[in-house]
């Protein structure tokens, strides 16, 4: 009598199948994504750890710098304003206002250098931007490659 019967199979050929490939991508993929996001928040980590250490010595100066401007800065303006007064036979209200402005472009001047400083402390953090986005990319042309590849 003729064996019809198929031959036999190995256990790894009788338990692959389609559906089964398809959920061990699926887990794989999701396994991928767990540990891009945990590289990204190692990363994210890192950039605010660096940034926090060029930046706290700017942002102690730029407090201090305002706190002591507040405190000292109108006296020392009125005194000026009065001192060029009485120097240059002005009148009082003219002084002030030369002085005042005066005043106001130091401060603008000194703002700008201190905003660049700040600027310059948070630009780590466009490494993790980068790397966020090549990682977004990466996922993108995972989930939209054809199952048949």
């Amino acid at each position: 009598m003729v064996d019809t019967t198929s031959p036999p199979v190995s256990k790894h050929e009788a338990r692959s199948s389609p559906v089964q490939g398809f959920v061990s991508q699926a887990v794989e993929v999701a396994s991928d994504v767990i540990e891009l996001s945990e590289l990204q928040v190692r990363l994210i980590q890192a950039d605010a750890s660096q940034a926090s250490q060029l930046l706290f010595r700017p942002v102690v100066a730029m407090v201090a710098a305002g706190a002591a401007s507040m405190a000292a800065l109108p006296l020392i303006l009125f005194g000026i304003a009065g001192l060029l007064s009485e120097y240059l036979k002005v009148s009082a209200w003219m002084t002030q206002l030369i002085v005042g402005v005066v005043a106001l472009v130091i401060s603008a001047v000194l703002s700008a250098v201190a905003t660049r400083y700040i600027k310059s402390g948070l630009a780590p953090f466009g490494r993790s931007t980068n790397e966020l986005k090549n990682n977004i990319e990466w996922l993108k042309t995972i989930f939209r490659t054809p199952l048949s590849q």
